[in-house]
């Protein structure tokens, strides 16, 4: 289907995911399937802890390892009373971050609010 939407008039470098909880968790899926499709994902509070025990597919560190690459942007509250922070988005960033052992990020956060691409630091403009 996103192929026949894409066909005409639309840049395909430019193409996005975005959800909010289960769709912030459908948004990772389709990212994993079409890891080489989407210029970026923003998700909000994504249950990725919830939606595996609700009858989804459960996501794995192997299949976040294939959509590390792709400049992601995550927002949650830690307080969030449905979808919890530390299960869902918390791990995520983790793997992300920091890969599946903990080590060798392409991309942190630095304090100032820019990021680090492999060792060079971008400022916050």
């Amino acid at each position: 289907m996103i192929d026949e939407v894409v066909k005409e008039n639309i840049d395909i470098d430019r193409i996005y995911v975005f959800g909010v909880s289960v769709g912030g968790y459908m948004s990772i899926r389709t990212a994993i399937e079409y890891p080489n499709f989407f210029a970026g994902i923003n998700v909000n509070a994504p249950a990725i802890n919830i939606a595996s025990r609700r009858g989804g597919v459960k996501t794995t560190i192997e299949d976040i390892q294939k959509i590390k690459n792709i400049p992601f942007w995550i927002v949650h509250s830690e307080n969030d009373p449905i979808v919890d922070y530390k299960t869902s988005s918390k791990w995520l960033y983790k793997i992300l971050i920091k890969g599946k052992n903990g080590k060798n990020s392409k991309q942190r956060h630095s304090k100032n609010g820019g990021y680090k691409d492999n060792g060079e630091k971008k400022e916050k403009k």
